[in-house]
């Protein structure tokens, strides 16, 4: 009798565990990070393939991204506006260069953050400018962080203009590290605790305007603010310089410290409506003097040194 109870006992399992054993096991899966319709961390949330998407694209269009968190890199092949929608590209680079390469423009990216921490080699950063490719660059609203620089690159054709932005603990190659181009405009832009005794803006352009802007090294170990390595137009409106006693380099701006790299025709300084916040004898312009200086409503607070001979 028990073994015959036994016998339908089981009878009466097989239907179930055949039922359970006919259903797929399901994986669990890390959760995406909240906001984000995507996470490639985050196993079944990955993102779609940037290069694809942007393959899909017409030269001239519009890529608009899925918002999310992106381990992926990117090769602009094409005159294209990317738009991020408040995307995380994150530790993963093209050529070995950045997490966006330029090859050709003119370019227009938006919305958008970066960071490259992961990487300590020299010149790796979030944006790369080929030299030799046509096209301007003009960067909205994008977020550059903690990388070894935030904008590398340039050609003599080239205008980069910056609007709206912020370049955050980057440094040993600088913040922006423009070569010779055109023209640099930077607008209601914000360049914080620069680190490794990088400037927060190195630049060859011809021509460079700073406007309405944050430039503060305050907690960080930086260089130059603003190096205008061989001179050129630079003109500053209603702007913010702060520098402590940590940096590396007394200099806030620095002028033609490598003529050696080159020339340009004018070479002129315009500063006006703006403020210099100096401590430990900070000198707010070191190197050669331009052909011709003037500054205009503009405040020197603290110990700021040698400012008669600006004027």
């Amino acid at each position: 009798m028990r073994l015959l109870a036994l016998i339908f006992f089981a009878t009466l399992m097989l239907p179930a565990q055949a039922q359970q054993q006919s259903l797929p096991r399901a994986e669990p899966a890390s959760p995406k990070k909240p906001g984000y319709f995507c996470d490639d961390e985050a196993p079944g949330w990955e993102c779609p393939s940037l290069q694809e998407l942007l393959s899909a694209t017409e030269p001239g269009g519009v890529l608009e991204l899925p918002r999310g968190r992106y381990r992926q890199c990117l090769v602009i092949d094409r005159p294209v506006t990317l738009r991020g929608n408040g995307s995380l590209l994150f530790d993963t680079l093209c050529h070995r260069k950045a997490a966006i390469v330029q090859m050709a423009g003119p370019t227009v990216i938006e919305d958008i953050e970066c960071t490259i921490g992961r990487f300590q080699q020299s010149a790796r950063g979030c944006l790369r400018l080929e030299r030799g490719q046509s096209g301007d660059v003009t960067l909205r609203r994008v977020h550059f962080r903690d990388s070894r620089n935030g904008v590398m690159g340039g050609d003599p054709s080239m205008r980069v203009v910056i609007e709206d932005s912020r370049f955050e603990g980057l440094g040993r190659t600088h913040g922006l590290y423009i070569f010779n181009a055109k023209e640099l405009v930077v607008r209601r832009s914000r360049f914080v605790s620069g680190r490794n005794e990088g400037h927060e803006i190195k630049t060859e352009a011809a021509r460079v305007v700073i406007e309405d802007s944050l430039l503060d090294n305050r907690g960080s170990v930086d260089s130059r603010l603003i190096d205008a390595y061989v001179g050129g137009e630079l003109i500053i409106r209603r702007s913010v310089f702060r520098k402590d006693g940590n940096s590396s380099n007394w200099e806030m701006i620095g002028y033609r410290r490598e003529p050696h790299r080159g020339s340009h025709p004018v070479n002129s300084i315009v500063i006006e409506a703006s403020v210099f916040f100096c401590s430990t004898k900070a000198l707010p312009l070191g190197g050669a003097l331009p052909d011709s200086v003037r500054i205009e409503r503009t405040r020197f607070v603290g110990d700021c040194q040698n400012v008669e001979h600006l004027h």
